[in-house]
Formats: C-alpha cells, sequence, structure tokens
C-alpha cells in the first residue's frame, strides 16, 4: 500500500533518496536479494539528480514528487492520496497531476483520493463519493463521464462540473453548506 499525505512528511535527516529507500525496509528485510527501485522511482518522477539532497533543499513541489517516488516505489495495489495537491500552485499541482496519471497507468493501483476540489476530481476519477453528514455518509455516488481533458480549466471540465451541480444541486448544496450553489470551488464538506 502506498501512501501520499497532505504535507510530503519526508524525514528531514534522510536524503531523498533515502526517504524513499525507507518504503522499502522491510522488503529489503525479508529478501535478501531485493534491489532497491529508489533510484529509478526518483528518475520517473524528475528527482533523478536529487537524491542526496535533503528535504529542506526541495521545493514543495519537489518534495511532493519525493512523497510520489516513495509511495510508488513498491508498485503498490492500494495507493491512499489525501489532498496530495494542497497548497501547491495551480502550475505545479497540474505537473503532479500529470505525473500521478502517468505512474497509474503504467503500475495500475486502486487510488482512493481525498479532495476538496469538485474539478480535480472530475479529471482524475472514474467515480467520485461525495460524503456529509456527521457521522460521514455517502449522499451521492457519481460516476464520472470522461471529458477527454485533464485540465481543471477546459470548457469540457466546466461543462461537465456545471452538469453535476446542475443536477445534483439541491443535495450537494445541503452537504457543501452555502458555497455550492456558486460554483465548483465550494466544496466544503465533500
Amino acid at each position: 500500500m502506498g501512501v501520499v499525505f497532505q504535507e510530503p512528511r519526508l524525514m528531514p535527516w534522510l536524503t531523498v533518496r533515502d526517504n524513499v529507500r525507507l518504503a522499502e525496509a522491510e522488503r529489503r528485510a525479508r529478501d535478501r536479494g531485493y534491489v532497491s527501485r529508489a533510484d529509478a522511482m526518483l528518475a520517473d518522477v524528475g528527482l533523478g539528480a536529487s537524491g542526496n539532497a535533503w528535504p529542506g533543499q526541495l521545493s514543495g513541489g519537489m518534495q511532493r514528487r519525493a512523497a510520489l517516488a516513495r509511495a510508488f516505489v513498491l508498485e503498490p495495489w492500494l495507493l491512499l492520496l489525501d489532498e496530495p495537491f494542497v497548497s501547491l500552485d495551480a502550475a505545479a499541482a497540474d505537473q503532479l497531476r500529470a505525473l500521478l496519471r502517468r505512474l497509474c497507468a503504467r503500475i495500475r493501483p486502486l487510488v482512493l483520493c481525498v479532495t476538496h476540489d469538485v474539478r480535480e476530481a472530475l479529471v482524475l476519477a472514474d467515480r467520485i463519493l461525495f460524503l456529509g453528514g456527521t457521522p460521514a455518509r455517502v449522499v451521492l455516488d457519481y460516476r464520472v463521464e470522461p471529458t477527454g481533458s485533464h485540465d481543471l480549466g477546459s470548457p469540457e471540465v466546466a461543462v461537465l462540473s456545471r452538469q453535476l451541480l446542475a443536477r445534483h444541486q439541491r443535495l450537494l448544496s445541503e452537504v457543501a453548506g452555502t458555497g455550492m450553489e456558486n460554483g465548483p470551488r465550494g466544496e466544503e464538506g465533500l
């Protein structure tokens, strides 16, 4: 299982390479012949030259790339993502979403991603579960219609977002509070 948190959660006393290798520790202990894939995975995420750097020397986007490398190094069957692109600028988040799609296409894990951005869910998912209430419960199980675009700002994603919100406005506005009826960014409670 791989996990990517809201914050990269890299160990500051370990190099980037050793942070990725940390995910392999149990496998290395069980299998004496195991060959680390950390360097190959760092190259896959665009950090091949940064393996000896300390996490504090990396930008926020680079730290997120290292966290993705750590999550994918063992080729997980299940990948859990907790708002992995929050607090990144739009361009960096777009690059990381594209990287995530490439890695998922190659490794094919089952992915569970928590996001408060309806547009992000629409471009990454094939199914969205909207949660609401206390305790949380599924209030809408929505199968995503492919748009052909992976750009959050694309006209196709905007149309799909508007259609989703129009079709389920009452339900989603009750879950989200007052912001949902104003557009896809009113995401409290999703």
